[in-house]
């Protein structure tokens, strides 16, 4: 199949341009236009980068439209038919109907030069059912036009149990002589069975880790001479591909390394990076190596330490989190198994979702390992020693069937279509909540797009009130179970979205949960925000500006402005999310009483002050390259990203914790002539 792909982008290549050319052009774009004014259609429309515009769009069915297989709305069937007799004339053209069966590409990229990062890449993942159309004409002058059409349907029981059908998808264009298709990435890219390479191999860990790592390093030794191939024809692409692939290699890798095995890829990794001459290529691949170096196992005498990943889950696959409420935490931690005792035996077993081959257990914390068990006749079964006292989540291969359960050393049954299941009183309460959250976090697809398994939220207002319904059910699990530890499993993502005196109320030593593992960054959190809250004194602190000068906070502070701080980094997507917002505040408030410093936790100050630099952020930034271990970070207890805090002419705290387009209204309270845009 990819041969035949790549003959016909090559057959079309060569065809001559025309004047007709732009003739099919412009009626494809005369027929998106018509799409987009249809008002039977929720849309929404995303500007990621130069030249590329993504429109979002749902389709929900009404009364016979849902059990008719063959309906199709009419916008999209009319635009369908433009995409597919408005070709002959492009320069390339890829396509697939979700009746076609296995899609030939799993992912398209596309590919452009970038003032900070030296190029940037745009990936859109493909799934099998997905009808997707991706076609791209040229003009004389070196202008090129790609136009797309990606849908999938979406079927769902909302809370009330009442049956959905949509259509939700989106078109993108790029416009540009900037701009080249990734064509590498799609041929190497997702080529590891993870499900079937770990199924039932429960060896004895040293045999099984070892290998685990035979199977990794010949994988990246294929992507190292992929490298070394696209280095020697000076492939760009190819090489962009090459390490987009090994990082997704690193994250199908769920076993620890030795510093050996670390070294070893290490070595190939920093090969890679001295011979390329992209610095956007290079910046990726120190990312993976820094993948890399979480995957080493500690040697610190007999004390095995571990990472606790506290970054969120997500309930159930499903993005329930508003916008203005993407926050991650920045800082791992660090805990030992041998702490929670010794694993006992325990049994896990149950039925799997339908056309499902292996269902995936995977122990939250104490272990850090998965497994994998092959499902026969629509059922499972897991038997192994675990410590007590852990979250475990299981899930199937259709990704749709993802659930919880708690490891009290008593035996599980769980149905994963639904969640019902059989165990202690303890795992059934708990149940009882993820069921309820999951009914009504699938009112949300009402709201959204999901194309290809990702998520678009189309009406902010609908999509949250039902993410406010959902968190009233989470924090009655975290309020009304005292007594166990259901509470540490909500805590941990919840946290940072808590109303201080809200959080107060559950922070308290001596409930059973108090003292359990994944309440590590909420204590962690609830500590820090302490050093924040409104009414206390500011902390100075001395860090260093782009120059290298050495500045204090009391060279800003008590000069008759409030002065606002933005901790964030060019590594997190959230804070660098929030600098539109705060370069709009800027912007429309030099005159007003109001000093806005960016607090950068990098560690490679270079990559900051060239992102300072290239991104045109006017305004005072600081750093000390430290991370969360620096003076700043400590003072005001953070340890998740983006964070603010505001501080008023007098030097006492008012605010902290608000973002995103909460953030300009929030300043309003205080300084009332503030322009918000």
């Amino acid at each position: 199949m990819d041969k035949v792909l790549l003959l016909l982008v090559t057959i079309l290549t060569a065809l001559p341009c025309g004047a007709w050319r732009n003739a099919e052009r412009e009626t494809l774009e005369r027929e998106i236009a018509l799409f987009r004014s249809s008002g039977r259609l929720m849309q929404s429309t995303i500007h990621n980068g130069q030249g590329i515009y993504e429109y979002y769009f749902k389709y929900t069915c009404k009364g016979d439209e849902v059990n008719d297989p063959s309906f199709r709305p009419s916008e999209l069937l009319r635009l369908e038919q433009a995409f597919k007799y408005n070709t002959a004339t492009a320069q390339s053209n890829f396509a697939h109907s979700a009746g076609d069966g296995k899609s030939p590409m799993k992912v398209i990229g596309f590919r452009w030069p970038n003032s900070y990062r030296g190029s940037v890449s745009f990936n859109f993942d493909l799934t099998d059912e997905a009808t997707y159309y991706f076609t791209t004409y040229a003009a004389p002058d070196s202008i090129r036009a790609c136009y797309a059409l990606v849908w999938n349907e979406t079927r769902f029981n909302d809370h009330a149990g009442t049956p959905y059908r949509c259509f939700d998808g989106y078109i993108m264009t790029l416009t540009g002589n900037h701009w080249d298709y990734d064509l590498a990435i799609y041929k190497y890219v997702y080529d590891d069975d993870f499900w079937q390479r770990k199924a039932d191999k429960d060896m004895p860990p040293e045999r099984q880790e070892q290998f685990d790592f035979s199977v990794f390093a010949a994988k990246m030794e294929e992507l190292d001479k992929l490298f070394t191939e696209a280095i020697r024809v000076k492939d760009l692409q190819k090489q962009n591909a090459t390490v987009y692939v090994a990082g997704k290699q690193l994250d199908n890798y769920k076993e620890k390394m030795t510093m050996q095995q670390v070294t070893q890829i290490e070595s190939m990794l920093r090969k890679w990076m001295k011979s390329t001459t992209d610095s956007y290529i290079s910046l990726q691949t120190a990312k993976v190596m820094g993948q890399l170096a979480e995957k080493m196992q500690s040697v610190s005498g007999e004390r095995e330490e571990y990472k606790l990943d506290t970054y969120s889950y997500d309930f159930f696959r499903t993005n329930l989190r508003k916008g203005v409420e993407s926050r991650i935490f920045g800082k791992r931690f660090s805990y030992n198994p041998g702490d929670y005792g010794d694993p006992y035996p325990w049994e896990l077993t149950g039925t799997a979702g339908k056309g499902s081959r292996f269902v995936n257990i995977n122990p939250e914390t104490f272990n850090g390992k998965d497994y994998v068990r092959r499902v026969k006749d629509g059922a499972f079964s897991f038997r192994s020693r675990l410590q007590r006292g852990q979250f475990v989540s299981v899930s199937d291969d259709s990704n749709a069937n993802y659930w919880w359960v708690i490891n009290d050393s008593l035996p599980v049954r769980i149905d994963l279509n639904d969640g019902t299941i059989e165990g202690s009183d303890l795992n059934k309460r708990f149940m009882s909540y993820q069921q309820r959250i999951r009914n009504m976090a699938e009112e949300t697809k009402k709201y959204s797009a999901i194309v290809c398994g990702y998520k678009v939220v189309l009406d902010e207002e609908g999509y949250n009130s039902v993410v406010d319904s959902v968190r009233k059910i989470q924090y009655e699990a975290i309020t009304g179970n005292k007594d166990n530890i259901i509470p540490a499993f909500y805590l941990k993502e919840l946290c940072t979205l808590m109303p201080p005196e809200q959080l107060d109320s559950v922070m308290k030593r001596g409930y059973a949960y108090s003292d359990h593992v994944s309440m590590q960054p909420a204590w962690n959190f609830y500590e820090g925000q302490k050093k924040r809250l409104p009414g206390q004194q500011y902390h100075d602190v001395e860090l260093q500006d782009t120059l290298g000068n050495t500045r204090h906070l009391s060279e800003f502070v008590g000069k008759g402005n409030y002065v606002l701080l933005h901790f964030w980094s060019t590594w997190d997507g959230s804070s660098r999310g929030e600098l539109k917002n705060i370069k709009d505040i800027v912007r429309n408030n030099r005159d007003k009483p109001l000093t806005v410093i960016g607090i950068s936790l990098n560690q490679d100050t270079r990559d900051w002050k060239n992102y300072i630099k290239a991104r045109g952020l006017k305004w005072t930034h600081l750093t000390n390259g430290k991370s969360f271990d620096s003076e700043a970070a400590r003072a005001y207890g953070v340890i998740s990203m983006p964070m603010t805090v505001l501080i008023s002419p007098d030097g006492t705290i008012v605010m902290q914790g608000v973002q995103h387009e909460n953030l300009a209204g929030k300043l309003k309270e205080f300084i009332p002539d503030i322009v918000v845009k």
